[in-house]
C-alpha cells in the first residue's frame, strides 16, 4: 500500500508541478483557444496554479 502512494505521488507531481507539467500546458493551449469538452478537477488546478499563472 506504501508503494502505492509513493507512486501515486510520483504521477502526480509530473502532472501539475515544474516548468514544463501536464495540467499548465493544457491550462495555456485553452488560454489560446483551444477547446476541450471536460474540464480539469479544480483541486488539481490549484495545485498546479503556481506553475502556470504568468
Amino acid at each position: 500500500m506504501e508503494e502505492a502512494k509513493t507512486e501515486y505521488g510520483n504521477a502526480m507531481g509530473k502532472l501539475v508541478e515544474g516548468k514544463g507539467n501536464l495540467i499548465g500546458s493544457v491550462e495555456r493551449l485553452k488560454k489560446m483557444g483551444a477547446k476541450a469538452k471536460k474540464a480539469l478537477p479544480d483541486a488539481i488546478l490549484k495545485r498546479a496554479e503556481g506553475d502556470f499563472s504568468e
